[in-house]
């Protein structure tokens, strides 16, 4: 993964007419990413760029032998055969989204 990191601030709720008060700035991933894995053993990645540029992150994959990646990325899903453990490299769009799907 990429290791760049963004600011993001903590608010409290606001009072009731009012707004949130900053409490102050934390560092976090500009690409944050999630793994699930299914009972039937397919693994997804989904991550998610939260930054206002675009972003490369490389994705390493464990596991061994060959698999079939699906990637969704913008709206368009691609499938390849992907030999594990392996790296993808990934072109994000600013605040997008792409899904891995490992079977």
């Amino acid at each position: 993964m990429d290791s760049r990191i963004c600011q993001t601030s903590t608010a409290s709720p606001a009072e009731p007419g009012g707004l949130p008060v900053v409490l102050g700035w934390g560092m976090e991933p500009l690409v944050q990413s999630a793994t699930w894995q299914a009972p039937d053993g397919r693994v997804s990645v989904i991550l998610a760029n939260c930054g206002d540029l675009g972003e490369s992150p490389r994705l390493e994959l464990e596991g061994l032998g060959n698999k079939k990646l699906s990637l969704y990325i913008d709206g368009q899903q691609t499938e390849q055969n992907f030999e594990l453990p392996g790296v993808i490299e990934l072109d994000m769009l600013p605040m997008s989204l792409i899904m891995i799907e490992v079977r």
